[in-house]
């Protein structure tokens, strides 16, 4: 890594494996030291620009080569191209995003909610056409993310509430009470449903064969 247009550079390899190659390593465009490295051995991340990394390998077959990386400007998510695995998509990363060493130091913390469509479904007007498409994917799941972050496991159950502008509680949900990041996933109706993830994992993740 440089700092001083290639004077001086820096190793941002950390505990990234010995053998193999990197294929790419990406900066997130919102915090420089949230990086993403694509190797011969999987994808891994870093949340301290590149001193140590952790392996991203749930829903991921783990020895497969990563040979590209985008983090999605307008919506937050991260694609990734496999050798082996296709397309693979992080859903809304916004709390690795915000996660930074003040935030780490907190005992809780509630991230911002990425802005999230109320869908109206109207059998009058939908129409299907298939055409010749041959692929096969699953789409983000409806409603907003909420994502907190424990920094050591709760002693008791940890529940989140859902208020409107007039401070009325619309839904409670109970979430995952271990350290880490965690999600749970509100349908924008009087309900949550709860999905956990862990700091480093983004959260739901999705997998789009092509």
């Amino acid at each position: 890594m440089t700092h001083d247009y290639g004077h001086t550079f820096q190793s941002v390899s950390g505990n990234l494996p010995a053998s193999g190659n990197v294929q790419v390593v990406r900066e997130d465009p919102k915090n420089k030291n949230l990086l993403f490295a694509g190797t011969d051995f999987g994808l891994f991340v870093s949340l301290d620009a590149g001193k140590s990394w952790d392996k991203v390998h749930e829903q991921l077959i783990q020895t497969v080569r990563t040979d590209d990386i985008l983090i999605h400007p307008r919506d937050g998510d991260l694609v990734v191209a496999t050798h082996g695995r296709s397309i693979w998509i992080a859903d809304d990363i916004s709390a690795l995003q915000q996660f930074t060493p003040e935030v780490a130091a907190q005992d809780v913390v509630l991230f911002d909610v990425r802005p999230a469509i109320a869908y109206g479904f109207d059998l009058r007007t939908d129409q299907d056409i298939g055409g010749s498409k041959v692929f096969a994917g699953e789409n983000a799941p409806r409603g907003a993310a909420v994502s907190y972050y424990l920094k050591a496991p709760a002693t008791g159950d940890v529940k989140l509430s859902i208020m409107d502008a007039l401070g009325r509680t619309l839904c409670t949900s109970t979430g995952p009470s271990t350290s880490g990041i965690h999600r749970i996933q509100w349908a924008l109706v009087g309900g949550a449903g709860g999905g956990g993830g862990r700091a480093g994992a983004g959260g739901r993740r999705r997998h789009r064969q092509l």
